[in-house]
């Protein structure tokens, strides 16, 4: 399991993979791309080894602040656009990303500061291609940039079983730690801390009632580090230990 801090392109290069979330899943082959919305939780898997093919993509990282930048230069703002729930959109294939991809190669040995702003050139001109060769890629660039759609309340209820730091947390509902402990305060009306111990112990005991797994075999899908803590804590908040729930 991955996730992302930064928006991300993967373009594959030779080989296969497969990625996966909550709700979707792209098989990409040589020449496919995919972006990726920052904070987006997703599995994978390379078929390289498999296909006979060593597997090899590239990956490039797309700051939410340039993609900002980039709608503000083009007028994009002024535009109609619907929301998307999707956080992986697969690219079209096309001979323009190819050449793309390949222009960039030089620039990865020898990097100096003046390279560094042809980049950033380099990044406009795909943001650029991009717009010109999906009508849904606005749509996409919008939710990447919306910190709205990023909600405190969202992002706890759909991550709060991920074994992750708080400073995760936060960066994932887009904001500064200090920020996320103020607001998440004022919205749960509790610490994180113990707001995610109490959340992830009753989800361990709604599995333990309803899936028939083992207390063993539960605490790391329910976000715990190890099964003594869990168990512990468990009997602490419901006053029995986890193989005595019936």
């Amino acid at each position: 399991m991955a996730y992302l801090s930064e928006h991300e392109l993967i373009y594959i290069i030779s080989g296969q993979i497969i990625l996966k979330n909550e709700n979707k899943e792209i098989h990409l082959k040589r020449g496919e791309s995919v972006l990726i919305k920052k904070g987006a939780f997703f599995e994978f898997k390379k078929l390289g080894k498999i296909i006979g093919e060593d597997y090899e993509s590239l990956l490039f990282f797309i700051n939410s602040e340039f993609i900002k930048e980039f709608i503000q230069i083009y007028g994009l703002q002024n535009q109609s656009h619907q929301a998307t729930k999707t956080s992986m959109i697969k690219l079209d294939k096309s001979a323009i990303l190819d050449g793309f991809m390949v222009s960039l190669f030089p620039y990865f040995n020898e990097l100096n500061k003046k390279e560094e702003e042809v980049l950033r050139l380099k990044t406009f001109e795909l943001l650029f291609h991009l717009s010109n060769t999906n009508r849904h890629i606005f749509d996409f660039f919008f939710q990447l940039t919306d910190n709205s759609n990023l909600s405190l309340v969202r992002t706890m209820e759909t991550f709060y079983t991920k074994n992750m730091m708080l400073e995760e947390f936060a960066e994932l509902s887009g904001r500064s730690l200090a920020t996320f402990k103020r607001e998440f305060k004022k919205v749960f009306h509790d610490t994180p801390g113990k707001w995610l111990k109490k959340k992830r112990l009753e989800y361990a005991r709604e599995l333990l009632l309803t899936t028939g797994k083992k207390p063993t075999s539960i605490y790391l899908e329910s976000g715990f580090e190890d099964y003594a803590h869990f168990s512990k804590s468990y009997k602490q908040h419901f006053g029995y230990n986890p193989s005595e729930t019936i």
